[in-house]
């Protein structure tokens, strides 16, 4: 026969209890839908489809990365490694 050891409880024994029906009672105006017409569209003439691919007039300009001048307080500070979730 095997017998398990004594368990421990080691948290709070807590009672809960559930909230009381309220005393005062509120009552909401009833909701109105609300309906708006809008106006009749129409359209004239020809509308091109969109592009598929945007093209920039010009490239991007670089570079990205700029190093900090000689002297700069920040140029040899070694910043802590990142944390990722």
């Amino acid at each position: 026969m095997t017998v398990a050891p004594p368990w421990v409880l080691r948290c709070p024994v807590v009672t809960i209890t559930r909230p009381q029906p309220a005393v005062v009672a509120v009552s909401l105006p009833p909701r109105v839908p609300v309906v708006l017409r809008w106006p009749p569209l129409r359209v004239t003439g020809h509308i091109p489809p969109a592009p598929g691919v945007i093209r920039l007039h010009a490239p991007p300009q670089g570079p990205w990365r700029l190093p900090l001048p000689q002297g700069h307080p920040l140029r040899n500070m070694v910043l802590p490694a990142r944390r990722f979730p």
